[in-house]
């Protein structure tokens, strides 16, 4: 088996947020991108801090002395996005932080609001390999579910401000439970 830093490595993405219009039309044939309509860019992230994690729950069924595994059935799918963001725009801080920004002769940023900032958005990172094919990432709806909101300012760097964001089903996908692409994509340049 070969090995291909070029088609491994990621550069620098930056993230958008906005909606999808529809998932099901998506496919190899159809730039994933036409159906995202972005509302604004959020920034850029912090090289090498996304990742995207996949979380199965399940039950188990466990017979005889010792137990012996008879079967194993999934129960609960968690996919998540996370990444650090850097260069990040103030007026978007509700976005991730919850919070509640008053604009005036001094904007005021009230961190932690009582009333939750819930609204799910479309998420798309963009990003190319070190080979200069285009890498993607689209979450259909994701909900900001960081639990740890820190602002790290170290007074040397950029802010940093690490964002979880987790895949819910879409709203489209609501008359057809039976399919198998809900959460999210990711697509790449030529793979071959």
């Amino acid at each position: 088996m070969a090995f291909n830093k070029d088609q491994l490595m990621l550069k620098e993405m930056k993230f958008y947020y906005g909606t999808v219009t529809d998932p099901h039309l998506i496919d190899t044939d159809t730039d994933p991108k036409d159906s995202f309509n972005e509302t604004d860019t959020v920034g850029f992230i912090r090289m090498g801090t996304d990742s995207i994690g996949l979380n199965d729950t399940f039950a188990e069924y466990l017979s005889g002395t010792p137990h012996k595994r008879i079967r194993m059935d999934l129960i609960q799918r968690d996919v998540k996005l996370n990444f650090t963001i850097n260069q990040l725009n103030a007026d978007y801080l509700n976005i991730f932080l919850n919070a509640d920004t008053e604009k005036g002769v001094f904007d005021l940023i009230h961190l932690g609001s009582d009333a939750p900032v819930k609204t799910r958005y479309a998420w798309l990172g963009e990003g190319t390999l070190v080979n200069g094919d285009p890498i993607s990432i689209l979450i259909y709806a994701g909900e900001v579910v960081t639990t740890d909101k820190s602002l790290n300012m170290s007074g040397s760097d950029y802010v940093d401000l690490p964002v979880e964001i987790m895949a819910f089903e879409h709203e489209d996908f609501e008359t057809n439970p039976d399919d198998e692409h809900n959460y999210g994509v990711i697509w790449l340049g030529n793979l071959s």
